[in-house]
């Protein structure tokens, strides 16, 4: 393509999607609602949590302003109440508009974080299909355009000094040739986790299990090698997403090591960044569970390494794939906002 013709389409873009975003700023109303816990927990409990053991676990939703105990085992009811009791917090148990117990794992879900928002398995995987988007969103959209022009193009941006700068966007990927797959617009897009779903739709699990697989130890291992392996073992899939601890467990039967959780309460990377770095430090990568919204979006995606001031790179399976890997998660930021982590080694 032409270098002036991809030129002028990057000032359009900018000019088009900069009144998009700053244009309802405009309208909007100065005070912004604030997530807090209820005033009855906010100092005893907020400190505590997350709190979790093979029983069960309790932690704070920001979806529903409350805190939420999560079964695992027949055990845990009588286990939660004795953590209450030891912990003063028993006054708690009886009051739902704080606290509430669920029966299943489903905060340990995690799918493809935008698909029921935004994306119709009918469309073209590679369009992010929105809507009322957000100025976040309109701004991310912003660097994904020209993410693919850029590479459409092949096109040599420097700065006054004669340096590249698109590698500061997507930098070499660390040694080792690390394996990537997309989970949509890929070739493995419309393989079935149920019924009813499909990778794209909510296989951001299973995928990034097969690149860690695919990277670490056998390389003809794909997402849909996973998703069979899921399926035998009766693993949790479906349009719900897919479970942290089944992914441990996957990895772990291709003899690649993981280290205990990393627990977090929806941290930014600038409160989880110290955690990350030392594992990486010392030669572990990171598979993480993290939040793209303040609701339910859930992905996983695989952390390689962390900048000095940061930059979180990732292979990431679904943000990650209009451009080539690792992508900086902090380009979103406060999202993600991480939940859970582990290391992961050959």
């Amino acid at each position: 393509m032409n270098k002036k013709i991809i030129i002028g389409l990057v000032v359009a873009l900018i000019i088009l999607i900069s009144l998009t975003i700053f244009l309802p700023l405009l309208f909007r109303s100065k005070t912004q609602p604030q997530y807090q816990l209820p005033t009855t927990v906010n100092q005893t409990i907020k400190e505590k949590l997350p709190y979790e053991t093979s029983d069960f676990k309790i932690e704070y939703s920001v979806t529903q302003n409350k805190v939420v105990a999560t079964k695992k085992t027949s055990q845990a009811g009588q286990k939660i109440d004795q953590w209450l009791t030891d912990n003063n917090l028993s006054s708690i148990k009886n009051k739902p508009d704080v606290f509430v117990i669920k029966d299943s794992q489903e905060s340990d879900l995690a799918g493809n974080p935008e698909a029921d928002k935004y994306l119709s398995p009918t469309i073209n995987p590679s369009i992010t299909m929105m809507a009322t988007p957000t100025a976040n969103q309109n701004a991310q959209l912003l660097v994904d355009l020209l993410s693919i022009l850029l590479n459409l193009g092949n096109v040599n941006i420097t700065d006054s000094s004669g340096t590249n700068n698109i590698n500061q966007l997507t930098p070499s990927p660390p040694s080792g040739a690390l394996v990537y797959y997309p989970q949509c617009g890929g070739s493995f897009d419309n393989y079935p986790l149920s019924s009813d779903c499909n990778i794209c739709k909510a296989g951001c699990g299973p995928t990034t299990v097969a690149m860690i697989v695919a990277s670490y130890a056998d390389k003809s291992v794909t997402p849909k090698t996973i998703v069979d392996l899921y399926k035998k073992k009766g693993y949790l899939l479906g349009c719900v997403g897919s479970r942290y601890t089944d992914a441990k467990s996957a990895l772990a039967s291709y003899g690649i090591k993981t280290t205990d959780y990393l627990t977090y309460s929806y941290a930014t990377i600038d409160q989880a960044a110290a955690d990350f770095k030392n594992y990486i430090k010392n030669g572990w990568t990171i598979f993480a569970l993290a939040n793209y919204c303040d609701g339910d979006c859930g992905h996983f995606f695989w952390i390689t390494d962390v900048s000095a001031n940061n930059d979180t790179w990732a292979y990431d399976p679904y943000y990650g794939r209009l451009q080539k890997p690792p992508y900086n998660e902090k380009s979103r930021y406060p999202f993600p906002k991480y939940r859970v982590a582990f290391g992961v080694k050959r």
